[in-house]
């Protein structure tokens, strides 16, 4: 056993030596834009295997006294797609003449900062090399450097299947979250890196999905008409953290025959991603609310105007983006309602400003796409969590198991049978680590809804469930978050607390369901309540901790506030994670 690993070793060595390059740049079937005019991804997709080809044109960076160029291509984790637990290959150059590059399989651990912080009480970790160079995932194809046109090269090739699962990612014939990153002098990349989801099955603008919806063909072929939400020309202060909002009226159909109402079934964020303003837009909410005098909707409907502090008193979110996002393309039996009574929304856009740049204006926008043939459910939301941040100014204590319940006795009050889950969306901010939402029934572990084993606030997924999830009244949900709070010690912040500001840490969990769960009309009340939140709530002025289980247009109806501690238990159930692990080579080599 010995004696077959010192073969593999050596096997392992020479793959990661120096390669010459076999040309400059071999015939591709598809490729895409990942960053224009810096980083162009050619591929070529095969039944078991791809070969990529990445091209870097920078002459800042590439130039002939570059010392020691290099370029990687990363495989993001699914859920997120930051650094964090993402498998990568470098191309690494010893000089800007040489005419061989090495080729360096590596992966990323749990933790990583920028290198030269003293996070975690030494060196930060950067991307450290694969233990098992006996299973040779990416093999050299070619790697060429340019610096009279500022560019460089590195073709690559390797199975679908990861070789260790332990430090490998596997690439699907379908969406993967890909990464690119380089620099000269093998270190911290700092912004010359993206991460970007590409269909590996498409090419150009249809992989990346730079395209809207409708000029990327995958609006529903009931979509009879759109509406842009904007807040035009809207200022954003130099603070780091800005909320702003405005109030819209949805279209109705004129076409009486379908009842005068009609169903979102698709909605896109539509930002200017390469200006100053749009770099700065953090999230969208889409909120369904009451038009009553004096509400919110009618502060809001005339004219925007910052609401950070605004008691958001709606009935339940309509559409959540963040950055990372994907558009919404709902299920074909479901869609949000719009009618006379429910037509109502305010679109709340955080800014997240770091430098403080003065003069910059924002037209971000949210495309709303209608059907007027109903559909066989309207669709809800049930936002879970520290959805109303009970947690306010508390510190946020690294390591800690922070869980959220929201019990039996709050999703008892629906009067559906059961609702499905079809999609999910978690969120937290910059020292988010894990992130997961667990189902329960009759006190038993039932299965995880979603779960984020790498957080990444720039890297935010709202997922589409392939396993839907049925919710049964009775069922228990608890919303989990891990913290470590060196990420922003590392760049000398202060340790952050929980609130709404960028800097500041939430965590909470919008999950997209239906039919629309509501609950049972009390009366005198008239109008039936809907289940859109259930999240730990303060209720007294001594600090008594209950669960809101509602809707916020009415915090007084019967039933809403529970006399249970949503956050008083910790959840580990379901939470496991193969990537980081011990790699299977230690396994052979023992």
């Amino acid at each position: 056993m010995v004696a077959f690993s010192l073969v593999l070793a050596v096997a392992a060595a020479a793959l990661a030596a120096a390669a010459a390059p076999t040309e400059a740049l071999q015939a591709y079937n598809s490729s895409a834009t990942l960053e224009e005019p810096v980083a162009v991804l050619h591929w070529t997709l095969n039944d078991t295997s791809v070969q990529m080809a990445l091209v870097i044109t920078d002459p800042a960076v590439v130039t002939a006294t570059a010392s020691t160029l290099w370029l990687g291509i990363g495989v993001g984790e699914p859920t997120s797609g930051g650094m964090l637990g993402a498998d990568i290959v470098t191309g690494e150059f010893a000089t800007a003449g040489a005419t061989t590059c090495r080729l360096v399989d590596r992966h990323v651990p749990q933790v990583a900062y920028p290198l030269g912080s003293t996070a975690g009480g030494g060196e930060g970790v950067f991307p450290v090399e694969d233990d098992c160079g006996t299973v040779p995932t990416w093999a050299l194809v070619a790697c060429t450097i340019e610096p009279e046109t500022g560019t460089m090269t590195l073709e690559v090739t390797r199975d679908l299947a990861a070789g260790d699962p332990a430090q490998d990612r596997d690439i699907v014939a379908g969406r993967n979250i890909l990464l690119f990153s380089y620099g000269d002098g093998f270190g911290y990349h700092g912004p010359r890196r993206r991460s970007v989801a590409v269909d590996l099955t498409k090419t150009g603008p249809q992989a990346t999905g730079d395209r809207g919806l409708e000029e990327d063909g995958r609006l529903p072929p009931d979509v009879v008409a759109s509406q842009l939400l904007t807040i035009p020309n809207y200022p954003i202060p130099t603070n780091r953290t800005e909320y702003a909002c405005m109030s819209f009226t949805a279209d109705l159909p004129t076409n009486l025959t379908t009842g005068g109402r009609r169903q979102v079934v698709a909605a896109e964020a539509v930002i200017d991603k390469t200006s100053v303003a749009g770099k700065m837009v953090h999230h969208f909410l889409i909120f369904s609310c009451p038009a009553s005098a004096g509400g919110l909707w009618e502060k809001f409907k005339d004219t925007p105007g910052t609401c950070f502090d605004e008691q958001l008193a709606c009935n339940d979110v309509l559409w959540v983006w963040a950055a990372g996002a994907d558009p919404l393309v709902m299920p074909s039996v479901a869609g949000f309602p719009v009618t006379e009574e429910e037509r109502f929304y305010v679109m709340q856009v955080h800014y997240d400003n770091p430098a403080g740049i003065e003069g910059a204006v924002d037209n971000s926008s949210v495309r709303l796409f209608y059907s007027n043939t109903p559909r066989q459910y309207d669709a809800g939301t049930l936002t879970i969590g520290d959805a109303l941040i009970h947690l306010q100014d508390q510190p946020v204590e690294g390591n800690r198991n922070y869980t959220f319940t929201c019990p039996s006795e709050c999703t008892s009050q629906m009067v559906q049978p059961s609702v499905t889950v079809f999609a999910s969306m978690l969120h937290a901010h910059l020292t988010g680590l894990q992130l997961w939402t667990n189902l329960y029934r009759n006190g038993t572990f039932e299965r995880t809804i979603e779960a984020a084993h790498y957080w990444s606030n720039e890297h935010q997924r709202n997922t589409l469930l392939n396993d839907t999830v049925t919710l049964l009244p009775g069922d228990e949900l608890r919303m989990s978050c891990l913290y470590d709070v060196a990420k922003v010690n590392a760049t000398d912040g202060a340790p952050p607390v929980f609130g709404l500001a960028t800097d500041e840490e939430m965590c909470m969990s919008f999950l997209f369901v239906y039919p629309r769960p509501t609950k049972a009309v009390v009366p005198p009340a008239t109008v039936t309540p809907r289940l859109g939140y259930c999240a730990p709530v303060y209720t007294d002025e001594e600090g008594t901790v209950g669960t809101f289980c509602g809707d916020f247009s009415n915090f007084t109806a019967p039933g809403s506030v529970l006399p249970f501690d949503g956050a008083a238990l910790p959840d580990t159930g379901g939470l496991v994670e193969v990537f980081g692990g011990a790699p299977t080579c230690s396994a052979v080599a023992a």
